[in-house]
């Protein structure tokens, strides 16, 4: 992601960091949602996911390990 404008909600803040672990959890199956949590150093994030940011987010997994 790049660009000069800061998505609403966000603080435009942006650090780097390195995940440590990952797991994701259903909430719904209709429509499909869930959790995705992401452990890094000094905590962890967890964000509201659902199928279109999934099947995104496989896409970029995919670009990224098949370089």
């Amino acid at each position: 992601m790049s660009g000069d404008s800061t998505p609403a909600g966000h603080s435009g803040t942006t650090r780097v960091g390195k995940i440590l672990a990952s797991a994701i959890a259903t909430k719904s199956k209709g429509p499909l949602t869930g959790t995705i949590e992401l452990r890094i150093e000094g905590g962890h994030i967890e964000l509201g996911i659902d199928e279109d940011a999934a099947l995104a987010l496989r896409t970029d997994l995919e670009r990224f390990l098949t370089q």
